[in-house]
């Protein structure tokens, strides 16, 4: 007995639902000797199989399906992505691997999902825990659920908006973390900024300062981001990333 591949991400997701299993998401491309292995080797593995048993498996084709390979963020093939049945990633094994490797990537994805269903059960009795809400957070953004980590960091902030517990600081930090990998980098460059202003002794004043001029840049706000780069070195002299920052200047000028 092989494994349950569907014709369609519909199709599969609704059966996924219906039985309260994971979604398999296959995606190679034809040009691709490691994906025709994949597909002639590794998922005909008997191990593969009993692991898997209870998948819904899609394949997706590069060139047949480049909009959901894209939306998916699809850069190397072949790539797995596992999601629940609504979609929402849990984790993905990129490139080609042995059967043991493979099913050591199944096992972790699966803690993952173990824990994230764990925590929605804590989060009942737990919701005013700023400490939990930090930690549920960072395991949403982890596996690409942003919206919902960017609900909890901010619950957290606003329970402990004075800092009496000493997590405002990771609460902010994060929700800008999270802006910036969701692709919403104004956003995240807004927040690195405004983070770098409020905690200017935190030990992560200096990351936040880069990362809001590279998210400045990222959107073609380059006057801004000169000037973030240009205070970082009247502010911090010689900090860690003076280096790093003197080339992004020079590049930025270059670019005038």
């Amino acid at each position: 007995m092989g494994l349950s591949w569907y014709a369609s991400a519909d199709e599969a997701m609704a059966e996924a639902q219906r039985h309260g299993d994971l979604v398999l998401f296959s995606c190679g491309a034809a040009w691709c000797p490691w994906s025709r292995l994949v597909r002639e080797s590794l998922f005909v593995n008997d191990a593969i199989i009993e692991s898997l048993g209870t998948y819904r498996c899609l394949a997706l084709d590069a060139d047949k399906d480049s909009a959901r390979c894209n939306n998916m963020g699809i850069v190397l093939y072949p790539t797995t992505v596992v999601t629940d049945a609504y979609g929402s990633e849990l984790g993905r094994i990129t490139g080609f691997c042995t059967p043991e490797e493979f099913i050591e990537g199944l096992v972790r994805i699966e803690g993952r999902s173990d824990r994230l269903a764990e925590m929605f059960t804590l989060e009942e009795t737990r919701v005013n825990d700023q400490a939990f809400l930090i930690a549920f957070g960072k395991l949403l953004m982890e596996i690409g659920m942003y919206d919902g980590a960017l609900i909890r960091f901010d619950r957290a902030s606003q329970i402990d908006s004075d800092d009496r517990f000493g997590t405002l600081e990771e609460a902010t930090y994060s929700m800008a973390e999270c802006y910036m990998l969701a692709g919403k980098h104004k956003e995240a460059g807004r927040r690195f900024r405004l983070f770098a202003r409020e905690h200017p002794g935190s030990e992560r004043y200096e990351y936040a300062t880069v990362l809001a001029g590279l998210c400045y840049e990222r959107i073609n706000y380059k006057s801004v981001a000169r000037e973030i780069y240009e205070d970082y070195l009247e502010n911090q002299g010689e900090g860690k990333f003076s280096a790093f920052v003197r080339s992004r200047l020079d590049n930025l000028k270059k670019e005038r």
